[in-house]
């Protein structure tokens, strides 16, 4: 009786037994990890370090466009900056802290001691000022020798120089940061749900106090692009067009796109703007914020391709068909429009009225079309779309409006009164008769990562056959003629053939010498004999199309064959 109460004793003493080491191994194979992790976040402190944690918009090679520049940071712990310091005395302290610091970075220190304060007193652990030092600065910080004070890099989201300012936009300083402009608020949405980041930790003992060796340490998030935006920006033709700009020009737009899908591979405007120093910014008279690329103008000459197109499709002209300039045109007994050249281009047929952009031919075409012809096929065209898939185009609106009588409709005929297009929808107009006449909308999205890691692809409408394989044939041939004997030679490339159209247009300003502002543009193709990219380019404030515009078409196409070769 005694053997058997023993025995089921320990086989309840054993089954316990075995029960507990279930437990501990459970808690030991699976649930260790976990706890470790815990146990250490007990005693950690960690902050981000990029300087916006959300997710990234990246180029159509996955290339970064936010996220890619590293700076130097300037990070803080107040509990160990204050270590052993009475209560009643660590007001004092961080004011002379703040005042080295403060001298150290040429900065008052009042905004200094306003941050390590708010820390302490929010007992916020590893801090990090809103502020990027330069290497002086940084050399000053760390000859301090102040405990809790440290320098280590940062993620900033943008170029300090505003690379692709005007498509990606800028955020807002809120906890979490909303999109403002351009991509960032397009896609907030997507782009505000991203969490992980690199991360920088430090690690203390249960007193608080620092562990040797453990004092900062840099955690590496596993590499994921969810909530990320892809754009069909191609990062090297936006360096590319953005660099020839700021060396050429100051004011004007740059659009580039490829012919075969209609993707956007750059759009620039200038002058830029650093989304840094948004407040300076703000108080310039030269509007950078302004998006010249996506803003209407008057197109000038290159409007004379929409009279070509729809002057041959209507069977209104041929290339052969002669014509005489004698310098200007007489509208009625009042009014008498001039030609760019003075003296008159004399015979000439319609190919070369169109290389050389006579006016007074284009007038006549214009007449013979009358206004409501060329509003057809302004619509036909889509000249006026402002479409773009994957953005929202909020730019002042485009228009072609002709009034009724013969002065509005030469007028309207060389581009000017009552027609204004932006850059874009020039690029387009350009894509559409490389492209043998089939016309597709614009397209800045490649596709969304979701935060599954899936991609999501945009609907892209079908392309539509507006004008006729014939009709863009002729054209293409009226283009490449002005880039080999008309006013566009200087858009010539050695090596690949080029085509394209020169416009000037005025603007009704006039400068301080009293001479008339112009504008001045270039849009153009190439290969001509195999279009892939049609590119256009406006300058403000210019002297011809010829002289400030086309070379700048001619600069980013040797860059981008360069670059990117011809077999893309």
């Amino acid at each position: 009786m005694n053997k058997n109460r023993i025995y089921i004793l320990m086989g309840i003493f054993l089954g316990i037994f075995f029960i507990l080491l279930v437990i501990l191994a459970r808690i030991q194979l699976f649930k260790g990890p976990e706890l470790g992790k815990q146990a250490i976040a007990s005693h950690s402190k960690t902050i981000s370090l990029s300087e916006i944690v959300r997710g990234e918009i990246l180029d159509r090679n996955q290339m970064h466009l936010t996220g890619y520049n590293t700076a130097t940071g300037l990070y803080y712990i107040s509990s160990i900056m204050l270590a052993g310091v009475k209560k009643e005395e660590q007001a004092a302290l961080l004011k002379i802290y703040s005042q080295k610091i403060g001298e150290a970075l040429n900065m008052k220190p009042e905004f200094i001691l306003s941050e390590l304060w708010k820390s302490q007193v929010q007992k916020a652990g590893l801090c990090r000022f809103s502020l990027v030092l330069n290497s002086q600065q940084e050399k000053a910080i760390n000859a301090l020798g102040i405990k809790g004070l440290f320098t280590y890099p940062i993620y900033l989201r943008y170029d300090p120089k505003g690379f692709c300012s005007h498509i990606l936009g800028y955020v807002n300083g809120e906890n979490p940061p909303e999109g403002i402009s351009g991509v960032e608020k397009y896609y907030n949405d997507i782009l505000k749900n991203q969490t992980a980041s690199d991360k920088l930790i430090s690690v203390f003992d249960a007193r608080g106090g620092s562990i040797e060796g453990l004092m900062l340490k840099i955690r590496k998030e596993e590499t994921s692009h969810n909530n990320s935006i892809v754009l069909t920006i191609d990062k090297r033709v936006q360096s590319l067009a953005e660099n020839i700009m700021d060396e050429s020009i100051k004011k004007g737009a740059v659009v580039v796109m490829d012919i075969r899908n209609r993707e956007i591979l750059a759009m620039a405007s200038r002058p830029n703007y650093s989304p840094y120093e948004l407040v300076s910014t703000n108080n310039s008279t030269e509007a950078p914020f302004f998006n010249r690329a996506l803003s209407p103008y008057f197109p000038g000459s290159l409007f004379k391709t929409l009279l070509a197109a729809a002057a041959f499709e209507e069977g209104l002209v041929t290339e052969d068909e002669l014509f005489y300039c004698g310098g200007s045109i007489v509208l009625d007994e009042k009014m008498s429009i001039s030609c760019w050249q003075h003296n008159g281009h004399k015979s000439l047929n319609f190919a070369q009225a169109f290389a050389h952009s006579c006016n007074p031919v284009f007038i006549q075409i214009g007449q013979r079309l009358g206004r409501e012809k060329i509003l057809i096929y302004s619509q036909r065209l889509h000249l006026l779309d402002t479409n773009i898939i994957g953005f929202n185009n909020n730019q002042p609106a485009s228009q072609i409006s002709i009034n009724p009588g013969k002065r509005s409709l030469a007028n309207a005929s060389l581009g000017q009164h009552g027609v204004m297009l932006t850059p874009l929808q020039i690029c387009s107009l350009i894509a559409t008769i490389a492209d043998g006449g089939k016309w597709e909308t614009p397209s800045l999205l490649s596709y969304i990562i979701d935060q599954n890691g899936k991609r999501v692809y945009p609907e892209n409408p079908a392309p539509e056959q507006v004008l006729t394989p014939e009709t863009a044939k002729k054209l293409q041939n009226l283009m490449r003629l002005t880039v080999e004997e008309g006013t566009a030679k200087t858009a010539a490339l050695p090596g690949v053939l080029t085509a394209g159209k020169t416009g000037t247009s005025q603007t009704g300003r006039f400068d301080e010498n009293n001479e008339e502002i112009l504008n001045t543009w270039f849009g153009g193709f190439y290969p001509a004999e195999n279009p892939h990219w049609a590119i256009v380019v406006l300058s403000e404030a210019g002297e011809s199309g010829a002289q400030d515009a086309a070379p700048v078409f001619r600069k980013i196409a040797a860059g981008m064959t360069e670059t990117l070769g011809m077999k893309q």
